[in-house]
């Protein structure tokens, strides 16, 4: 969704949709499993993933909230 709240895009997978959450790689491409079985590759207009805080419930992957 866009700053003035409209859709930007839309991606369609085949039978009941996304199996998994999304990850972003190095290069800004996000990747997503499907129900179908199928492994989708977005194509974005970003060139890697954002240089900030893990943006995640409690800041780390063992959700202590502990800084670094």
């Amino acid at each position: 969704v866009g700053a003035d709240g409209e859709e930007q895009w839309r991606v369609t997978t085949g039978l009941g949709g996304v199996h998994s959450s999304p990850v972003i790689g190095q290069n800004g491409m996000i990747y997503v499993g499907s129900r179908d079985g199928s492994l989708y590759a977005i194509e974005t207009e970003s060139s890697a993933p954002a240089d900030t805080a893990w943006p995640m419930f409690g800041r780390d992957a063992r959700r202590t909230a502990r800084a670094q």
